[in-house]
């Protein structure tokens, strides 16, 4: 809860110092003789970052995030502790990891709308067994006869993961760095909205009991399956900031802070999601993206409850019409 109540003084307190920040252009030009031909021509603006726009704009944003995880789990009393480094997922990438993400905006002046999915699928097995010689005792046998008991188990785990987050964005002011230049300068934004979550997890174990012994060998073989599924779903609003860092019409920088669920809505839920990113310009309407995204969660009931953070790289593109 300290790192939620943090972030939640943080993004209001940028918001009311950014506020005050009036909408600044690109830089003023003055005013010139021109020819009447160079009056009616259009402005050139293909040059200009996205926040220094007018009118209609669009993006759609595909990218891949591989998250780790640390969480620390309490079921009835007994707490374990759950740590999957980001980089042992890549090798499971498009096998027993796949995911779909991306990022839908659409911005008119200073408002816009988003749309954010972020799924994750994740399975893993994990087999084992052992065996123990017995020795059967009875009076009437001349001797103990040897028996060997054998177990083998397999678990297999399924599990779904999706985020979407969908609401409005305002821009609340640029502000130039340099006063004599348009950039390098600081976009800041106020988004907010609703966030739907979705868990579902299936658990499948395998049993395989073999006694044996002599003189027929095995006596007895026996097997079962035992299968559980949990899942569970909520809304939950969600407040953020995102500030951009535009130092060339190329390069920028994007930083981003959130929080959800305040722990009012469901299964006393707070989920906050921290992203810092670096974009360059590769063509006129395409921007490559490179960082880093952290999602810290926190939810339990009277019996169970669950808190962690999962993080890891992102990489994405960014395609702007």
């Amino acid at each position: 809860m300290k790192v939620v109540k943090t972030t939640i003084a943080i993004i209001l307190f940028l918001s009311l110092c950014t506020a005050a920040y009036p909408l600044e252009e690109p830089g003023a030009v003055k005013e010139e003789s021109v020819s009447a031909q160079e009056k009616t021509a259009p402005a050139k603006d293909d040059d200009r970052p996205p926040i220094f726009k007018e009118g209609w704009q669009f993006f759609v944003a595909p990218y891949l995030w591989i998250p780790g995880a640390h969480l620390s789990v309490s079921q009835q009393g007994r707490t374990s502790v759950v740590d999957i480094p980001w980089y042992n997922v890549v090798p499971k990438l498009f096998s027993n990891a796949i995911g779909g993400m991306g990022t839908v905006e659409i911005w008119y002046n200073k408002w816009g709308f988003f749309s954010d999915t972020n799924f994750l699928y994740m399975s893993d097995s994990v087999s084992g067994g052992g065996g123990k010689t017995l020795e059967l005792k009875n009076s009437a046998l001349p001797a103990p006869i040897p028996l060997r008991l054998d177990i083998a188990g397999k678990v297999t785990v399924w599990t779904r993961l999706l985020w979407q987050d969908a609401g409005l964005r305002y821009l609340l002011a640029t502000v130039p760095l340099k006063a004599d230049k348009p950039l390098p300068a600081l976009a800041v934004e106020l988004f907010g909205g609703l966030r739907y979550t979705y868990i579902n997890q299936d658990v499948k174990l395998n049993l395989n009991a073999t006694l044996s012994g002599p003189p027929t060998g095995v006596l007895i073989s026996k097997g079962g399956s035992f299968y559980s599924s949990s899942e569970s779903s909520f809304v939950e609003p969600l407040v953020g900031l995102r500030f951009g860092l535009w130092m060339t019409p190329k390069l920028n920088l994007l930083l981003r802070a959130d929080c959800g669920g305040f722990g009012f809505v469901a299964y006393n839920n707070v989920d906050t999601v921290l992203e810092g990113l670096v974009g360059y310009q590769l063509t006129k309407n395409t921007r490559l993206y490179a960082g880093y995204r952290a999602r810290y969660a926190s939810a339990s009931n009277n019996v169970n409850s669950v808190h962690g953070w999962f993080q890891g790289p992102m990489l994405g593109t960014v395609y702007n019409f």
